[in-house]
């Protein structure tokens, strides 16, 4: 039986990005994957910014704020030639104290297949990145489980090489997820997903 965690209406496309759609995926998707996982965040763009922007334009204007980038690169340096919006812990350490009011997330290096399953199984959504066969780095969030991973693409459906612009609900079967996501090997491939999971995958 189907187990989605997004529904269709909270499906975003990095396209629609104001200021850099090609490069906007994790952002993009770290809207779906707070969505998706329940975790409460504030848009207050206006207040900030003098201006009402979408969720996932929001995010990637905080995270490219000067405030941002002296965090980032203080905090990673080897991050200096990286935008804020392209390094995986800023979603936790810096962006969600802003949005959310303190910290829900980790970025897990331990996720194999398996776990995912047991995550999604636990209605808890992860949001991961991986080197497709078009795109070198791309984020996106697996938002469900359906005999195979349901996946959330902000750019499209990597099957038809994204020419098919609609990534809501892609399958991603586990070689695919495998060979696609990053990490050292099949049993340690990255992923954002909440504090949480510590107890439920020990």
């Amino acid at each position: 039986m189907a187990n989605i965690l997004l529904p269709s209406s909270e499906y975003y496309s990095q396209r629609n990005n104001k200021y850099d759609p090609l490069n906007a995926c994790m952002p993009t998707s770290y809207i779906m994957y707070l969505i998706a996982n329940k975790i409460p965040y504030t848009n207050n763009s206006m207040e900030l910014f003098d201006e009402f922007l979408p969720d996932d334009d929001f995010i990637y204007r905080v995270l490219n704020t000067d405030e941002a980038k002296d965090f980032c690169y203080k905090k990673y340096p080897w991050a200096k030639n990286i935008p804020p919006n392209e390094v995986h812990g800023m979603y936790s350490s810096y962006l969600e104290p802003i949005i959310c009011g303190k910290r829900y997330s980790d970025f897990y290096t331990n996720l194999n297949y398996d776990k995912v399953v047991t995550l999604i199984d636990n209605d808890i959504a992860v949001m991961t990145s991986g080197k497709f066969e078009t795109i070198n780095g791309h984020a996106f969030s697996i938002i469900g489980y359906d005999r195979e991973l349901l996946i959330a693409d902000p750019y499209g459906n990597f099957h038809s090489n994204y020419k098919d612009v609609k990534g809501y609900c892609i399958t991603m079967n586990r070689s695919e997820y495998e060979t696609i996501v990053k990490g050292t090997d099949i049993d340690n491939k990255w992923g954002h997903a909440p504090l949480s999971i510590i107890d439920i995958l020990d």
